[in-house]
């Protein structure tokens, strides 16, 4: 049957009559690492920047049609480095946009992992539901600016803390 496509779960049996293509997923979380270098902060400090992102291929016929379409496209394999590619624009824009609201003292106070975080889950989520991918858990978002953190310590001595991530 032209266009038919059908999930055979880990040990099913794909009856070779009717097939003109396979595919096999991987549905354990993997890990995407992105690194950006140069993020200009509101207060135009530059930083650096790692993010961490687990994600999972979603074992469903229309998600795995979305995963072709969107990240396979005409690749007959994709490695990690595929997901990655598909979403860096997604965590450059975030990253760029979240750099641009907040000084750098901000940015790097660890206090304010989660929140940045959380603004990295919702800005990734909607890349990640066109292609059939759902994340794992939050983000890891580490920020760093020797400058910045040079910064921050003024800061603190000035005004008793850069406070609070807010949007």
């Amino acid at each position: 049957k032209t266009g038919d496509h059908v999930v055979v779960p880990e040990g099913g049996t794909v009856e070779s009559g009717d097939v003109d293509d396979v595919m096999f997923v991987r549905v354990s979380p993997i890990e995407v690492t992105f690194a950006e270098t140069d993020i200009v902060t509101r207060d135009r400090f530059s930083c650096r920047a790692e993010v961490r992102v687990r994600v999972s291929l979603i074992p469903d016929r229309s998600e795995l049609l979305s995963f072709m379409q969107r990240v396979l496209g005409s690749h007959r394999v994709v490695q990690d480095s595929g997901v990655s590619r598909f979403l860096q624009p997604a965590v450059q824009t975030a990253l760029a946009k979240l750099a641009s609201e907040h000084n750098v003292a901000e940015l790097v106070d660890a206090g304010n992992a989660e929140a940045m975080s959380t603004a990295l889950r919702e800005a990734v989520r909607a890349s990640c539901f066109e292609a059939g991918l759902k994340l794992e858990g939050l983000p890891n978002v580490q920020i760093d600016s020797e400058i910045g953190r040079a910064s921050g310590r003024e800061r603190v001595e000035v005004s008793g803390g850069a406070g609070p991530l807010k949007k």
